[in-house]
């Protein structure tokens, strides 16, 4: 593997790692209830799980989409964790980002295992999904 794919790969999984770590810190910075420290931390722990799997399977294959796809699911699902800020401006922005997680797993899902959707109804099915979810 080149130094420039290593550093690429490094720097994706800075990234994701970076993402998680603002979201978990938003989220515990909101209240410190028991409930929200569970949410925190539940929520760093998929995030850094996607995170982790996509950068294994893009060391491992390269050319296949999954491992790009999974840290991209990751950084949403940390997104959307901003969903529990009091600040308006960053609620507003975990809200609008949270459908982003969904679209990315049922992309995921319905190309699995090359990383490519396969039919035009596949591509239709997560198209119409964007429409629908973003507004």
């Amino acid at each position: 593997m080149g130094e420039a794919m290593r550093l690429t790969h490094a720097s994706v999984a800075a990234a994701a790692v970076a993402s998680t770590l603002g979201a978990a810190w938003v989220a515990l910075e909101t209240d410190r209830s028991s409930h929200r420290v569970l949410l925190a931390v539940f929520g760093a722990v998929v995030s850094l799980s996607f995170a982790g799997s996509g950068l294994h399977a893009w060391i491992r294959q390269p050319r296949n989409r999954l491992g790009p796809l999974m840290i991209l699911i990751s950084v949403a699902w940390s997104a959307s964790m901003l969903f529990f800020a009091n600040g308006a401006l960053v609620y507003t922005i975990g809200q609008a980002l949270r459908p982003l997680f969904v679209v990315g797993l049922l992309y995921l899902l319905l190309s699995f295992p090359t990383g490519r959707l396969a039919t035009t109804y596949e591509r239709v099915l997560v198209g119409s999904m964007l429409v629908v979810l973003l507004p």
